[in-house]
């Protein structure tokens, strides 16, 4: 799951699409690439509720409940840590790596960035808890309020994902970059250009024309309602 925002130009703010794939085949189409196979995106300007209880039904109708085995990957955010404690209860959860080494970057700065490599590298093996120490003792010994605001996050980060964490230590780390990309194409190409704006209605009803075409479903759905339109006059 991923999340982007849309310029409103009715209110001068954003508006949040929420984003999330489902898929359940890869195929290794070089050394360093994988191609998502049988894959199912589901995207929507509505509330995190609605979109849960949506992409919720979306994972049924795909058969996740029946896998032996559902990763779940996100970039750690509240809103898609909670999906996943509420309603996927039996998957396996995996922090984005990237997202993580990022923050780990950022928080330290530039002085430590030999202490940030070592702590991104302890991260690849599953192991928090060298992780957590490190950051409570670099925060007992900073003193400048900027930085510590900047631990303070990280460790919160940190304790918030440690399933995550641990969790790279049993299984293959899959990282979040194929919602990220799907998010970029049925999204930000469209909907983020320079200087562009939307009113909801207008961004909703493209939103779901975009995943028409994204999910291959274009043709189906308007020869569906091709269908339903003839049917409908040959009543008449």
């Amino acid at each position: 799951m991923d999340s982007t925002g849309i310029n409103d130009r009715a209110t001068g703010s954003w508006m949040d699409t929420k984003v999330g794939i489902i898929y359940s085949k890869v195929k290794r189409v070089s050394k360093n690439r994988n191609l998502i196979t049988d894959k199912h995106v589901y995207a929507t300007l509505d509330n995190v509720e609605k979109f849960r209880e949506r992409f919720y039904l979306s994972a049924h109708e795909m058969g996740v409940f029946r896998a032996e085995l559902v990763l779940f990957v996100s970039d750690g955010t509240t809103w898609i840590r909670s999906i996943q404690q509420g309603m996927f209860h039996g998957s396996v959860y995996l922090l984005d790596l990237w997202h993580l080494k990022r923050k780990i970057t950022l928080a330290l700065g530039k002085q430590k960035r030999e202490l940030a490599d070592n702590l991104c590298e302890l991260a690849g093996y599953g192991d928090p808890a060298p992780i957590l120490d490190t950051l409570n003792t670099e925060l007992s010994r900073c003193r400048d309020p900027d930085k510590r605001a900047k631990l303070k996050d990280l460790l919160i980060y940190v304790r918030s994902n440690t399933d995550g964490i641990e969790n790279y230590g049993n299984h293959e780390i899959v990282g979040s970059g194929a919602v990220e990309k799907t998010t970029d194409v049925l999204v930000c190409r469209r909907f983020k250009l320079r200087g562009m704006s939307w009113y909801e209605r207008n961004a909703a009803n493209l939103l779901r024309l975009r995943l028409l075409k994204i999910n291959g479903l274009w043709d189906e759905y308007w020869n569906k309602r091709k269908n339903e339109e003839l049917s409908r006059k040959n009543r008449c």
